[in-house]
Order: C-alpha cells, then sequence, then structure tokens
C-alpha cells in the first residue's frame, strides 16, 4: 500500500494505491487521523488506485466517517471503485 498526502486549496487528498490487506488498515488509520488534525477544509480519500481492499480498511474509512462530521472537523469525501471489496 502507498499513501500519499497532498493539500489543494485547503482541501487534503489522501490518495491510496497498491494492495490492500488487513495489515494495511493500523497505518491507514493514522494517515487518515493525522489529516483530519490538520484541520482542512475537506478530506478526499481517494481508494481508486488500490488494487485490493478488506472488509479491515472498510472499517477504518467507516470509523474515520464519524471522526469528521462537519464543523470543527473537515468533510470526509471517499473515491472507491464499485464491486472491488475483497473478503
Amino acid at each position: 500500500m502507498l499513501l500519499q498526502l497532498e493539500v489543494d486549496a485547503g482541501v487534503e487528498v489522501l490518495a491510496v494505491s497498491g494492495v490492500m490487506d488487513a495489515s494495511d488498515a493500523a497505518a491507514l488509520s493514522r494517515a487518515i487521523e493525522r489529516a483530519v488534525g490538520l484541520k482542512p477544509r475537506a478530506l478526499l480519500v481517494d481508494l481508486l488506485g488500490a488494487q485490493w481492499m478488506t472488509l479491515d480498511i472498510v472499517e477504518v474509512v467507516t470509523a474515520a466517517s464519524r471522526i469528521a462530521r462537519g464543523w470543527p472537523h473537515p468533510t470526509l469525501v471517499v473515491c472507491a471503485p464499485a464491486g472491488e471489496l475483497g473478503a
């Protein structure tokens, strides 16, 4: 898994690429928490480059959506390919 964080006009973009499995869940969670901690206007988690995702990854993103709900936290947007979820 490769994580890349970029900032554009106050919006954090966390691009995730490569194979993602259960061992990557903690690293993704920390990356999302760090990005939210920067207090951007919004956080976009881009999973379009991910080759395979487990339910652990989905749980991390679901948990992140709970901490990024409106002011003073950023809006969280997740982009993921349809039907690419692993078991």
